[in-house]
């Protein structure tokens, strides 16, 4: 079986090759089974990477979450690997060319949904709406050697390039961790909170105090704070749930972020159960309460989310 995965976790790059066995599902009644097939590969010593699509949260996960159907992605896909591996994709960069991006809907339509959006929220039914469109371009050529300039351009990111045959996925995300588990205990760390870098070294940090101070992005980010610390409470040892930093400031080559980090001792160790608790992740349903929030964005979105939302995972 010919895969290849490499994830690039900010401080670790992790490649894997050729797995031994695939495990996927395309539909939801398949998601459970294939979550235990997980944990047997793990009992076996195995390593298990892949991925989880943002459509696998109902009804595998939550029953009352509301998405777009039919994805053009699996649900989820995991391949199983006795090792790492060493293994390069590609030494030296080969050529390739990529069009402009175009929206998928007019800025018309756009515009209409965003005051929909800023109705939903003055009558109460929501906080706040990560609403997100779709861009489209014509692609040619190596797409790994695409995958490492954009890393490039964000180095501190959580990537991961995925090439599983049917599909290449290329993921350079912001540098937010959904979740990181190390001898029982589980770390969560939401990102809310962005402002630009300053053309000069007084700017910068009038903006980076700016964010600091700033009310707004503190709601936001405490309102997701609040979000997964309740969603920790399904999983979690009763009384080790801590808020260990609230509005950090990190700085990266192009923003600022304020993120906030969560920690708890867990009571349930087991890989699907993080996930019943914890998927999709709050910053990227943008608000709460996350039920409601996730039924107006299957409303006001035209098409799936596919992977984008879901999460890469590496066990």
């Amino acid at each position: 079986m010919d895969a290849f995965l490499q994830f690039d976790f900010k401080e670790k790059e992790i490649i894997f090759a050729n797995p031994v066995e695939i495990i996927t599902a395309s539909e939801i009644d398949d998601v459970p089974k294939a979550f235990l097939k997980v944990e047997h590969a793990l009992q076996n010593g195995n390593y298990v990477a892949g991925f989880v699509s943002y459509e696998a949260a109902p009804p595998a996960f939550d029953n009352s979450y509301m998405v777009n159907e039919k994805p053009s992605l699996p649900l989820i896909w995991f391949g199983v690997f006795p090792q790492e591996t060493d293994r390069k994709r590609k030494s030296e960069a080969q050529p390739y060319s990529i069009s402009k991006w175009n929206n998928t809907i007019s800025n018309e339509k756009y515009n209409q949904i965003i005051t929909q959006i800023k109705s939903l929220i003055r009558q109460g039914n929501t906080y706040q709406v990560n609403f997100t469109t779709r861009l489209k371009a014509q692609f040619t050529g190596d797409s790994y050697s695409f995958y490492q300039q954009l890393l490039r351009n964000q180095s501190d990111s959580y990537s991961a390039y995925l090439d599983i045959k049917d599909y290449q996925i290329l993921s350079v995300s912001p540098p937010e961790l959904f979740f990181k588990v190390n001898n029982g205990k589980i770390k969560t760390k939401p990102m809310k909170g962005t402002i630009k870098r300053g053309k000069t070294l007084q700017e910068d940090l009038e903006l980076k105090e700016q964010l600091k101070n700033s009310k707004k992005d503190q709601a936001e980010n405490v309102m997701i704070v609040d979000l997964l610390r309740n969603d920790l409470g399904r999983i979690a040892k009763p009384g080790t749930i801590k808020v260990e930093a609230l509005f950090d400031i990190e700085t990266y080559p192009t923003v600022h972020q304020m993120t906030s980090t969560i920690t708890a001792q867990l009571e349930k160790n087991n890989v699907y159960d993080w996930f019943k608790a914890l998927f999709p992740c709050g910053s990227i349903t943008g608000g709460a309460p996350k039920v409601e929030t996730m039924k107006y964005i299957a409303e006001l979105e035209d098409t799936p989310r596919d992977v984008y939302c879901g999460g890469g995972l590496v066990l």
